[in-house]
Parts: C-alpha cells; sequence; structure tokens
C-alpha cells in the first residue's frame, strides 16, 4: 500500500497538481483503505505544526520585509559605507559586512538579496564594477543569510531533529564569519590586483 501512495504522489506532482492536493490526496487514500480515523490525519497535522521553534520563522521574514519596507536597508548600507569609505573597492567590502549584519536580523537568503541585493549592485556598479561581479557578490553574500544566527534552516533543523535550537544557532555563527572573513579577504586581493 505504501508503494502505491508513493507512486499516486508522483503521478500526481508531475501531472501539475500543487504539491498539497498530491499528498493530501494519497494521504487521505490511505487513511480511508487502512480503516484509520480521519481524527489521527487532523491530529498528526496539528501536532506537527505545533511546535514553538517553528514560530520564529515566518516572524523573522516578517522582521527583514518590515526592515527593507521602513528603508532601513539603505540606511544600514549607508552607514556602512560611511565607516569604509577610503578602502579601495569600498562598496564590495560593505556588501560583505551589510549582509553579515542583515543576515543577523532575517535569516534567510531570500531576504537578504530582495532588501540589499538593488542597494548593493546599484552602489558597485557606481563605484567601477561590472553589473555581473556586483550581482555575483550580492548573491554569494547573501548565502550568510541561512548560516548565521538567526537561521530559519537551522531553527527548522533543531525541530526535526528534536536538538537544542539554541546550540544549532550558535553552531552557525563560527561557520558564518570564516565565509564572510573569506569573503572580505578575496575581494580585498581583487581590488588590490585592479
Amino acid at each position: 500500500m505504501l508503494a502505491v501512495v508513493l507512486i499516486l504522489f508522483l503521478v500526481l506532482l508531475l501531472g501539475g497538481f500543487p504539491i498539497v492536493a498530491a499528498m493530501g490526496i494519497p494521504s487521505l487514500l490511505y487513511v480511508i483503505v487502512e480503516g484509520l480515523p480521519p481524527s489521527t490525519m487532523a491530529y498528526s497535522i496539528f501536532q506537527s505544526l505545533n511546535s514553538f521553534p517553528l514560530v520564529a520563522s515566518p516572524l523573522f521574514i516578517l522582521m527583514g520585509c518590515l526592515i527593507n519596507n521602513f528603508g532601513e536597508t539603505t540606511n544600514l548600507f549607508n552607514f556602512c559605507r560611511v565607516l569604509m569609505r577610503n578602502a579601495k573597492g569600498y562598496t564590495a567590502k560593505v556588501n560583505i559586512i551589510v549582509s553579515l549584519i542583515f543576515a543577523g536580523m532575517s535569516g534567510a537568503a531570500v531576504a537578504d538579496i530582495g532588501g540589499l541585493g538593488q542597494i548593493e549592485i546599484k552602489a558597485m556598479e557606481d563605484e567601477g564594477f561590472s553589473r555581473e561581479y556586483s550581482a555575483a557578490l550580492s548573491a554569494a553574500t547573501s548565502m550568510v543569510g541561512p548560516i548565521f544566527p538567526p537561521s530559519i534552516p537551522l531553527l527548522i533543523y533543531a525541530v526535526l531533529a528534536q536538538t537544542s535550537s539554541l546550540g544549532c544557532l550558535m553552531a552557525g555563527m563560527l561557520p558564518a564569519f570564516v565565509i564572510v572573513i573569506v569573503m572580505y579577504i578575496f575581494v580585498s586581493i581583487q581590488c588590490c590586483t585592479k
């Protein structure tokens, strides 16, 4: 029966059905065929969503959207730009630093690239970087978002693995700092050789 459920799921998914329907219809058929009470399905759905740490994920995304809509991303970028104004290739370096700071507020790469990407790319083009290089660096620096706390993927992992969410989030700090330092050194070397 499990094989039939899996095959039906794949057929519905490849047939263009929404994921909810492709997962829900085979699950409902399994419950009916096996003679399980329908309340089992409702209880399972409720229990999987009834997790306090998972409440943080949409709140991190909401915070990133609010910061962007209130124009704080521009203020953050300008603040870092003032700090590094004399450095050669400062907009590329500011791109890296601002992405780390914004990662600490949003926890997602999509929020980072959506909130800062346009500002960073325009500023780097104004300094003389190519549009391709600016876009590539902005995409690379946004990848710090899912690693640095408050990381949404690490939070979801902690819930699924039933481990300490604080421990998982703190475990992302060192790799995020190493990535930022390596990117900063790489950009500094590139700017010196220009």
